[in-house]
């Protein structure tokens, strides 16, 4: 465990990306599907991007980010 953060050491910042993407999903209440529609691409990228199964190129982020109203740099923090 990262004794400063009180994070565990497996937690990788691609894992914290996943999760973030969905806690803004969550904040504006939308599905998977509702963000692969405003975002124009498929549901199973935004549950393979969710579960870490996936690293999409940065089309897709900034997609994603379109669809969410928010900036690149909102995904990483």
């Amino acid at each position: 465990m990262n004794a400063k953060k009180g994070v565990p050491l497996s937690i990788t910042r691609r894992e914290k990306q996943h999760g973030r993407l969905y806690e803004l999903r969550m904040q504006q209440n939308l599905s998977q599907n509702e963000l692969a529609d405003r975002a124009g691409i498929s549901r199973n990228t935004i549950m393979k991007i969710e579960n870490g199964d996936s690293i999409p190129n940065i089309s897709t982020y900034q997609k994603i980010c379109a669809a969410l109203h928010i900036e690149l740099s909102d995904l990483f923090k």
